[in-house]
């Protein structure tokens, strides 16, 4: 049996991961943890689509119904809403999964499934299909790997030197106003828009004040814009997607 009725959860009982963001306690730990992966493996920090694109309540839900139609789910419905078919499910709508393989949408699904399969949502399980629509059928159960505790003080690596930390670095924005961060020698970052890039550099500028050994990427303003044609070269040239 569901612990809550569809949208009736009190936000008190949730986490709140940000504006109109709240997940069970579970599943909060399971998205951070997906967060982490796509960081680590491909330099994508994936986000939650804008709106109540997590949990839903259910006043949200009827608001959405007026707006968008048959495109919003029937409210009480929603499996936004932490039960869909009878079951205890949270869902969440992941804004920018294509980034995990910009040029390839292919290889993006690929990747995006595996991790998500890795810390334990679902994928695909809509109709119609939505491909950014991932469910937890165990939102109140913490996993293991929330409990872990990582204390900087003994794990961190060791600092590179201080030019190795300051690495030149280039950035520029595609056709569609992504932005890229190009350390030379390393991995290709990207962001969808430059309010993300910038949230993002304060994210990293307070883990280096916590001992963390990040480089924080500079104000777009401090960086050398290049061309299109010249950032697909460095791109390429460091086979950032592969």
């Amino acid at each position: 049996m569901a612990r809550y009725q569809n949208g009736r959860a009190p936000l008190s009982e949730l986490v709140k991961l940000g504006d109109q963001h709240y997940l069970p306690h579970g599943t909060a730990a399971r998205w951070k943890e997906l967060q982490r992966l796509a960081w680590e493996k491909y330099g994508v920090w994936l986000l939650i689509s804008p709106g109540w694109n997590a949990y839903r309540p259910y006043d949200i839900q009827v608001q959405y119904r007026e707006e968008l139609g048959i495109w919003a789910a029937v409210p009480g419905y929603s499996s936004h809403g932490l039960v869909y078919q009878g079951r205890d499910c949270a869902a969440i709508d992941v804004f920018n999964w294509r980034s995990l393989a910009p040029t390839n949408e292919v290889l993006a699904w690929s990747r995006f499934v595996v991790l998500c399969r890795l810390v334990g949502f679902t994928v695909d399980f809509v109709t119609p299909r939505e491909q950014w629509h991932i469910g937890d059928f165990d939102p109140f159960t913490i996993p293991a790997f929330a409990s872990v505790v990582i204390n900087p003080d003994t794990t961190a690596a060791p600092v590179p030197e201080e030019d190795e930390m300051q690495a030149p670095i280039i950035a520029g924005r595609d056709r569609d106003g992504a932005v890229f961060s190009i350390p030379m020698g390393g991995k290709v970052w990207q962001y969808p828009d430059v309010d993300t890039y910038n949230r993002h550099r304060g994210t990293l500028a307070v883990l280096k004040e916590k001992g963390w050994p990040v480089v924080v990427p500079p104000a777009l303003t401090e960086v050398v814009m290049v061309s299109q044609a010249r950032l697909d070269d460095l791109i390429l040239a460091q086979g950032a997607w592969s």
